[in-house]
């Protein structure tokens, strides 16, 4: 309904999937979304749940695209823009160098005790402006810090997975599954 109806009051759906599969991009969306975008994909049968055909399994990635506009039946080869880490983590320094010093009576509805609305704001280990002397110091980096422990349950892999989202800064399921060496659910 929302697919079918949200274009004639400018409201445009993106819809993106990790891993595509057909029982979450069923038909009915498929008929209901216009544009098709399809990214590098590990197999044919993943091109075809997107794009209705075979094609994006042989994309090399780094922003090379498929796209299938509603006025055409073929898809065409587009190079999208691809933006390394290192590229987004120093326009993320840049800002959090350019923001203001934050005062208490901006920050309404913060948490001053861990200072959760200002920590990106505050470059790593200064003391959070009205946190009374918390930093912003990643745990891993605190020697303080002790290391998360099981949960009632007994699982061991909450711990070292928390643990690797922090050193890492990434939390994405496959790089858990490869460094945890766990298998798909």
């Amino acid at each position: 309904m929302y697919c079918r109806s949200s274009p004639a009051v400018g409201i445009h759906l993106v819809i993106a999937t990790q891993r595509p599969s057909v029982n979450v991009i069923t038909g009915v969306i498929k008929a209901n979304v216009p544009a098709r975008l399809a990214f590098a994909v590990s197999s044919l049968t993943d091109s075809r749940v997107i794009l209705d055909q075979p094609g994006a399994e042989r994309l090399v990635g780094k922003g090379d695209l498929l796209m299938l506009g509603p006025s055409s039946s073929s898809p065409h080869r587009v190079q999208g823009c691809w933006v390394e880490e290192a590229e987004v983590r120093s326009i993320v320094k840049h800002w959090i160098d350019q923001a203001p010093d934050f005062t208490d009576d901006q920050s309404v509805g913060a948490d001053t005790a861990t200072g959760d609305a200002m920590a990106a704001t505050v470059p790593a280990g200064a003391p959070i402006p009205g946190a009374g002397g918390v930093t912003n110091t990643p745990p891993s980096l605190d020697i303080t810090a002790a290391p998360p422990a099981a949960d009632e349950d007994g699982d061991e892999l909450l711990g070292q997975a928390m643990e690797l989202v922090v050193e890492t800064q990434l939390g994405s399921t496959s790089m858990l599954q490869r460094k945890l060496r766990v298998g798909f659910a």
